[in-house]
């Protein structure tokens, strides 16, 4: 007895001295204690994803115990790494579906949030830890790629910090997490007036708002960080399922290091999101595809297509463009029966099969959009479904908008797109491909094309990676979008090179090169993280405005501190031309996605003079105007989409009706009066 009060006096001791030093160097340590605390909470919420994860493979384990069953994880023979990717995405897409139920109910609240978080917690910690002590003791080393390990573990570490400074991104600011924090405003999923990004699907947004409720923006955007991770470790499992001596480690590293994954991991996007399910996706049809068949001339066993659809709907649930791997699924099966000289009805079960577990997956989102613009796929498909709030001219010019990345479409540009997208592809360029994959793919292109006389499952990955870029091809031809085709790529780069050159100076040179262009990756995106130097501000060397200050890409930041500072809490903002930074914006607002201006255009055209536009404001119950200047007043109207006679009319209103609260930089508030 005398001892356990011994230890617990001198427990209380310690943490006493602690508590109160760290009381008191506050001032010091409170920004960076502030970002351990954030990347506290988003481990133990992604161990509790993953958790989750396992729990789920358990039960579907007892469901169906079958040879070759995806849902063992206690298969003492399997590849820990792949067990492990499924799991968490299994856990992962648990915690998206949980949050969509939540915001259907009008629950976004804090508490709801934390209750999800401990929910998952729930569950046999001692098993689940001892399977992952397990599967590390059986995972093959890294030997010989040290420096592999390196450039991933530095591309990492650099992109977790910038993940977890301020949220800056243009799309994140605009929808992916303005469209979140609306929803936690209102308490949950809610129509999202003029701003038609709120309509995609938002599997990964409904990570965001659980980021947002529980510890705010750096949370949120760093659980992209975290499908990125997750991504990088699903094309390692996809490599070694392609081939037993792959390296999963130059996969990994080929793909985590392309300089668009490098940018976006530290952005509250979405598209790493769809990269890891629709990889997990590929990794469970290569499965299905390459087993043995249950019937003769049938597929393998069905609980691999089963998964493999239903990671191919998560993807759907996260963007648009991921329901392009439900197609293939679904396509997969009916080609696997008719290769195999399957009776059709076999092959049509299982295409049906499929079909059905994506569509039940990224079904909330067709259901939400039929409800509130009468089209599933709104603003898409617009000619076909109609849409509320939307129209043939907006429509044509989003598609014209979507097509004219990548600059020229004729058959020669096409052809050449491998050389193209290497030496050509520049951030934040339409011609350039809006990104850059750097020269690993383009160095490994014949490694891919020996790997299709190797093995049956490097040519059913090939077939899936020329899918997805045919795709791309045809659509938006952003770097982005091509990411779930590099994915595979990278895989199948990983589970080539060991086998093509296995011994010699070949073998060291092509490692080399390989290597080398991975390096090259890397010092991209070390040069890109020293231009933008995050590391003071997630540190608290340097003031959240100040970092706001410097990078804020639309819009000036001091405008928006004003606004939060001092603007009244009933007050509404129309917002103008200014590139629709509305998570920044701390009152309530109103934007127009893309065709900014449309409201303040419309409001002034339907009035005869100054003073009844500036009626026809109020009576709206607008209180203010927010705009950048020259995107407003063009008279050449290359900038400005308001004919000259509208831009005096709105002139005048602001000198007469008026009031200049805030102007920095170009970016004008004013307080409309009454």
């Amino acid at each position: 007895m005398t001892r356990l009060l011994l230890r617990a006096s001198l427990a209380a001791w310690g943490g006493g001295v602690l508590v109160l030093f760290l009381l008191r160097t506050q001032a010091m340590t409170g920004s960076a204690l502030g970002s351990l605390r954030t990347l506290g909470l988003g481990a133990a919420t992604a161990y509790g994803f993953w958790l989750t994860g396992h729990r789920i493979r358990r039960r579907l384990a007892r469901a169906r115990a079958a040879p070759g069953d995806p849902g063992d994880p206690e298969n003492p023979h399997g590849d820990g790494l792949e067990e492990s990717v499924l799991e968490l995405g299994l856990g992962t897409g648990a915690a998206m579906f949980a949050m969509t139920l939540l915001g259907a109910c009008q629950l976004f609240r804090p508490w709801a949030a934390w209750a999800l978080i401990a929910v998952m917690l729930l569950g046999p910690h001692a098993r689940f830890l001892g399977h992952l002590r397990s599967r590390l003791a059986r995972s093959s080393g890294a030997g010989g790629q040290a420096l592999l390990a390196v450039l991933l573990l530095a591309a990492g570490a650099m992109t977790l910090v910038h993940s977890l400074a301020p949220v800056v991104s243009q799309d994140a600011l605009v929808y992916h997490l303005a469209v979140p924090a609306r929803y936690v405003e209102r308490g949950g999923l809610c129509a999202v007036e003029g701003n038609f990004f709120a309509s995609f699907p938002q599997y990964v947004e409904m990570l965001f708002t659980l980021g947002l409720l529980l510890d705010g923006e750096s949370l949120a955007q760093g659980y992209h960080w975290m499908l990125g991770a997750a991504a990088a470790a699903a094309v390692a499992a996809l490599a070694r399922r392609i081939h037993p001596l792959a390296s999963g480690l130059l996969a990994a590293a080929a793909f985590a290091t392309v300089p668009t994954v490098t940018l976006i991991a530290t952005w509250a996007y979405v598209d790493l999101g769809v990269v890891f399910f629709a990889t997990a996706s590929s990794l469970c049809l290569l499965r299905w595809w390459t087993a043995p068949a249950e019937a003769p001339g049938a597929g393998g066993p069905r609980p691999w297509l089963l998964h493999a659809a239903l990671f191919a709907g998560l993807a759907a649930g996260c963007k648009y463009t991921g329901g392009f791997q439900g197609l293939l699924v679904a396509g997969g099966a009916l080609l696997a029966g008719a290769l195999r000289r399957a009776p059709l009805r076999h092959a049509v079960a299982d295409a049906a099969l499929a079909a059905l577990t994506v569509g039940a997956l990224a079904s909330p989102w067709w259901i939400r959009n039929i409800v509130l613009a009468g089209n599933p796929l709104h603003p898409f498909c617009h000619g076909l479904f109609g849409g509320a709030d939307w129209d043939a001219g907006r429509a044509a010019v989003l598609s014209h908008m979507l097509a004219s990345w990548g600059g020229s479409k004729g058959l020669l540009e096409t052809l050449l797109l491998p050389w193209r997208l290497t030496m050509d592809g520049r951030f934040f360029s339409e011609d350039g491909f809006d990104g850059m994959v750097g020269p690993f793919f383009l160095i490994a292109a014949p490694l891919l094309a020996a790997g299709l006389w190797m093995s049956r499952e490097h040519r059913v990955a090939a077939g899936i990676a020329l899918a997805h870029a045919l795709f791309w091809a045809a659509t938006t031809r952003q770097v982005r979008f091509l990411l779930p085709a590099l994915a595979v790529a990278a895989a199948l780069a990983g589970a080539t090179a060991p086998v093509v050159l296995p011994s010699g100076w070949a073998r060291r040179v092509l490692a080399g090169t390989l290597q080398a262009a991975i390096g090259l990756n890397v010092l991209i995106a070390s040069l890109y993280f020293a231009s933008h130097n995050p590391l003071p501000v997630v540190l608290g060397l340097e003031g959240r405005e100040a970092f706001l200050a410097r990078e804020v890409p639309c819009g000036d930041y001091a405008v928006f501190a004003r606004i939060e500072r001092e603007l009244p809490p009933e007050s509404y903002i129309l917002f103008g031309s200014l590139g629709n930074p509305g998570f920044l914006c701390k009152r309530r607002y109103h934007s127009d996605a893309l065709f900014e201006n449309r409201t303040l255009a419309a409001v002034l055209a339907a009035a005869r003079d100054p003073g009844e536009a500036h009626r026809a404001l109020r009576e709206r119950g607008f209180t203010h105007l927010l705009f950048r200047r020259e995107n407003v007043f063009d008279p050449t109207g290359t900038r400005s989409e308001i004919p000259l006679e509208d831009q005096l009319k709105l002139m005048d209103l602001l000198n007469r009706h008026a009031r200049l609260e805030a102007s920095a930089g170009g970016t004008c508030l004013y307080d409309l009066g009454r």
